[in-house]
């Protein structure tokens, strides 16, 4: 504990520090050149207890030599420490001891605190994990979270590190939190308040200049120490632009207005971010520092003082400068030329114009979207120079078009994609737009946007462009966190790690996979799957007399796919469990949806009879309408007995002939018993019947894989009729949604290696055909999508190499895997689409092509079958 002149706050900090549950610790308390009562205050203190203290004398050299001459004399190996001007609650220092006792591999534990005023009453309570602060090099650069009261570090760390920097007047602290980062040493957080941190105009954070400069000074010394392989330049910006925002905000509460406005300019021009993007963030930055000191005022308050007038008027001035347009034209381009300069031929707009062509039979309703996108690839890499006015707008209106796609399904891509029309079109009607569907989740942010769109130019002529995002809803509200405020479905990453946890992964050295992550893996199970039972009762089924039903209509999406399903009661009542709704997360999520999808606003169709009603999500696509829609209709007709031949049948499960026939052949079920979700999104029917559904989300459960077993596969298969050194390759036909690109090329050099390949394409083929073909290979390479489905009927101890493109690597395969007792594989492709194109032609990651590596692939299957 180091103290100067502290006499006014150190009996209440000794008073906290007597109350500790821990019974063993020694006090170093180091006067930093005291001139008040405060030495004789610890003498006459330490005198009272069982605890040793030790007084020792600081020399004046500032509170950072301090700190280290107090912790260098220590004999424990665990140091704590204590402001004298603050106080701890009397169990920090036994519950933080006890993280670090538990858990060799730490080397810090730090905890939240209250902050108060100098009366000691609270002001307001920081909790920093709750804003994803974690002790990671990212998560410290980004969220610099530390307080020293707060903190309990090993000594052996201290010793290695040296220590606080004695040279720093300010951000000391934060100085050693980067470095431990930057060395790999872990912390924890202790997620409770450990400590009082006194706000009052005595300290040291009183010098705001000094404090302001000392921060930026440390994190970019530290920033500069961290090569690029570990943090990217354009995350350095960021977190340069972050620190900058940080402190104008300071500099404007501590009423330095000069300073703030210079913090916020310098930082809008660091931001690695787009406009609209920087001004909300440098206002939603504002709004919730302010939160988290209690601050008054609010939005408006920062919104009407001088620095951002100021910044708000250079903003707009800057927004309308033909020269920023061009440059950002140029700076695209030339982003793009790189890109494509690096990646495969593949990417280059011709060869692209000629996959649009082999695809164009798809019905994605984007793909003329991606072929005016295309010809202005194409115009703009030929063009000797770029006029905003005309190539730049071009860009934006096709930006308006993407986030149009978008709208009524997921909102923040449409924001994302209007923000980047923003930079080409910077406009009243777009900042208008982008901050009325920002205002529930950055409030703040919102309202900066919306007082900037009123210094901007109009463009009527975008009207009608933007008519399909106006449909948008707002981005929900989100806790002050930075994690998600649900499960982000597939793609989520605390669910998916959760269930990886249930598998070893084996790396196989193969060509091309030097250097960073394994490219190929074997995945072992953990212990054995769950039990099947032998046997079990029928599929539940709940009857609503005048029930509803209703689904997000699938044309509200680019790929008519179902994203959400709700029944409700005929007297208003929701039924929840036989609801669902995007994204759903996987088994044993922490954070899911919890909203049930709002009635459509169009017709509802009443039913006579009884209608049983079985819709799931995506049950338009092969997977889910193998895997979960049509097991879950099968068992729903068999637990309706001799019912099943009166009931017509509501469903989303698509209108194809092939399925058509397949419904007639397998369930008895005509086509005139079939009422299309797609065409009566919303029913009310004489009586209601719904099945339970058959497993949870994206797996089938053991009723459902038998039921499609003894369906589909009703005898059981014999050897393998191909020989068992074959391997079977799914292929698919051309689309844009997840295609495959280099197929044909990849096929015939893995021929050419010797290797025995059968390439099948089952879209056409009946579903019975497919499962009889799967069931009597032994070994399926299966580039990642819908035909995974198939897995379902594959052998058990079949080998299957699944592709996967690097930015999405979902683990519906390890479900099946683990299921169907699979030998599994998987091997990533070494590329993704250049990044300039991402936001231009695919939705997301989701979407991307896998793009096949020969080479990679070969030496993966010959890995496989050593």
């Amino acid at each position: 504990m180091p103290f100067r002149n502290a006499a006014r706050w150190l009996s209440e900090a000794l008073a906290s520090l007597a109350r500790q549950t821990l019974p063993e610790w020694e006090l170093l308390a180091v006067d930093d050149a005291s001139d008040d009562e405060s030495r004789r205050l610890v003498e006459a203190w330490s005198r009272r207890q069982r605890q040793p203290v030790r007084l020792i004398n600081g020399g004046g050299a500032g509170v950072s030599a301090a700190r280290n001459r107090g912790w260098q004399q220590a004999a424990a190996p665990l140091v704590a420490f204590l402001d004298a001007d603050d106080r701890m609650g009397p169990q920090r220092l036994e519950q933080q001891a006890g993280l670090l006792e538990a858990e060799p591999g730490l080397a810090h534990v730090m905890g939240g605190w209250q902050r108060v005023d100098a009366g000691g009453r609270p002001l307001a309570r920081v909790a920093p994990w709750e804003e994803g602060a974690d002790f990671s090099l990212r998560g410290s650069f980004q969220h610099k979270a530390v307080l020293p009261s707060a903190w309990m570090l090993r000594r052996s760390v201290l010793e290695a590190l040296g220590g606080f920097d004695p040279a720093l007047a300010h951000a000391e602290d934060v100085d050693l939190l980067l470095r431990l980062a930057r060395a790999g040493h872990a912390g924890r957080w202790l997620r409770a308040s450990v400590c009082d941190y006194r706000v009052h105009g005595e300290g040291a954070s009183r010098d705001v200049a000094g404090q302001c400069e000392s921060l930026l000074f440390v994190v970019n010394r530290q920033l500069q120490a961290v090569p690029d392989r570990r943090l990217p330049a354009r995350e350095k910006r960021g977190i340069q632009h972050g620190s900058r925002a940080w402190t104008a905000w300071l500099a404007w509460r501590k009423q330095q207005p000069e300073l703030a406005f210079n913090l916020w300019r310098t930082a809008w021009g660091l931001s690695p971010y787009g406009a609209a993007s920087t001004v909300l963030h440098l206002a939603e930055n504002a709004a919730r520092s302010d939160r988290r000191v209690g601050a008054a005022g609010g939005a408006a308050a920062l919104l009407g003082s001088a620095p951002w007038q100021a910044l708000e008027a250079t903003v707009a001035q800057e927004l309308q400068r033909p020269a920023r347009a061009r440059q950002r034209l140029r700076g695209l381009r030339d982003g793009l030329r790189r890109d494509l300069a690096a990646g495969s031929e593949l990417w280059q707009p011709d060869a692209l114009a000629a996959w649009a062509a082999r695809a164009s039979g798809d019905l994605d309703r984007l793909d003329g979207l991606r072929q005016a996108v295309i010809s202005w690839l194409q115009a703009a890499l030929a063009a000797t120079t770029l006029e905003p006015t005309r190539e730049g707008r071009r860009l934006g209106e096709l930006l308006i078009g993407w986030a149009g796609a978008f709208s009524r399904h997921d909102t923040a891509s449409c924001v994302a994609r209007l923000a980047d029309a923003f930079e080409l079109i910077p406009c009243r009607e777009l900042a208008g737009l982008l901050a009325r569907l920002q205002e529930r989740r950055y409030p703040g942010g919102a309202a900066a946007l919306a007082a900037l769109a009123a210094r901007l130019p109009e463009e009527p002529g975008l009207a009608s462009a933007l008519a399909p995002c106006r449909q948008a809803d707002p981005l929900p509200s989100s806790p002050d966190r930075a994690e998600p405020i649900r499960c982000q479905g597939p793609w989520c990453p605390p669910c998916v790690g959760e269930l990886e946890q249930a598998w070893r992964r084996q790396p196989l050295a193969v060509a091309g996979g030097a250097g960073g992550s394994p490219v190929l893996e074997r995945w072992h199970a953990r212990g054995e799957p769950e039990g099947e039972p032998a046997s079990e009762g029928p599929l539940p089924l709940t009857r609503l007399a005048g029930g509803h039903i209703w689904l997000r209509p699938p044309a509200w999406n680019p790929w008519g796919h179902t994203h959400a399903v709700a029944v409700m009661e005929a007297g208003g009542q929701r039924r929840p469990e036989l609801s669902r709704r995007y994204p759903l997360g996987w088994p044993g999520c922490r954070a899911p949806a919890s909203e049930l999808e709002p009635p459509p606003a169009v017709a509802l169709q009443p039913l006579r009879g009884p209608v049983l009603a079985v819709a799931d999500l995506s049950a338009e696509t092969h997977y889910h309408r193998l895997l979960e829609w049509l097991p879950r209709l099968g068992l729903a007709l068999e637990a309706l007995g001799s019912e099943r031949h009166t009931v017509r049948v509501w469903h989303n499960g698509g209108r194809g002939s092939e399925l058509s026939a397949l419904l007639e052949r397998c369930l008895g079920l005509g086509p005139e018993r079939q009422i299309h979700a797609a065409e009566y999104p919303w029913i009310r029917a004489e009586e209601l019947i719904v099945p339970g559904f058959c497993g949870p989300y994206g797996q089938p459960s053991a009723a459902g894989r038998r039921w499609l077993r003894r369906t589909l596969l009703p005898d059981p298969p014999g050897q393998a009729a191909d020989g068992a050194g074959r391997w079977l390759w799914l292929s698919r036909a051309p689309s844009w949604r997840r295609p495959i690109w280099n197929e044909p090329a990849c096929l015939a050099a893995l021929a050419a290696r010797g290797l025995e390949i059968e390439a099948l394409r089952p879209d056409g083929l009946p579903l019975e055909e497919q499962a009889r073909r799967l069931a009597g290979a032994r070994r399926l390479c299966i580039p990642h999508g819908a035909a995974l489905a198939n897995l379902v009927f594959a052998a058990p101890g079949s080998t299957v190499l699944e592709l996967l493109q690097p930015g999405y690597t979902p683990p519906f395969s390890l479900l099946l895997s683990r299921r169907g007792g699979l030998d599994l594989a998987r091997c990533l492709q070494p590329e993704r689409a250049p990044r300039a194109l991402r936001s231009l032609l695919f939705e997301s990651a989701v979407t991307e092509p896998i793009v096949l590596d020969p080479e990679r692939i070969g030496a993966a299957m010959e890995a496989l079958a050593a």
